[in-house]
């Protein structure tokens, strides 16, 4: 709980960079099921059943990314109810994708990272554990 009197109540969308908007959007609907909400010129408002909006801004600077310890982290991390499916399948449609990483008690944990067609990296993963989570803020232990 923030010290504020006012918490937010959710997250509404994310914003990710694209450097084709229709390319994009239709990799978002092809690949991970995402639906259009809304297309302008500039952006494109993306909608998957659960989860907050993705907006693609149009941009030539994309890929968001950022550095994490020798590697390249995800920028977004998205849960799906069968990560190994969803892995083969674009995996089959020669999608830019890399390994299925298991970890955790009996390997319960699955992920893997998928590359968006103008290189932004994103987490595809199982979250077994995420609707049992309590929040507890690390200062009021």
């Amino acid at each position: 709980m923030s010290e504020s009197k006012i918490d937010p109540t959710g997250i509404v969308q994310i914003y990710l960079p694209a450097k084709d908007l229709k390319e994009s959007s239709d990799w978002y609907v092809k690949h991970l099921g995402f639906t259009v909400l809304f297309e302008g010129e500039e952006a494109m408002t993306l909608k998957h059943e659960m989860g907050p909006m993705i907006m693609l801004w149009q941009t030539d600077s994309a890929p968001v990314k950022f550095i994490l310890g020798e590697g390249e982290s995800a920028v977004i991390s998205l849960m799906y109810p069968n990560v190994e499916q969803l892995h083969q399948e674009l995996k089959e449609k020669n999608v830019s994708i890399e390994k299925l990483v298991r970890f955790g008690d009996g390997n319960r944990y699955i992920h893997f990272n998928v590359i968006d067609p103008h290189g932004n990296k994103l987490d595809i993963g199982n979250y077994p554990d995420l609707p049992d989570m309590k929040i507890q803020s690390i200062g009021n232990q």
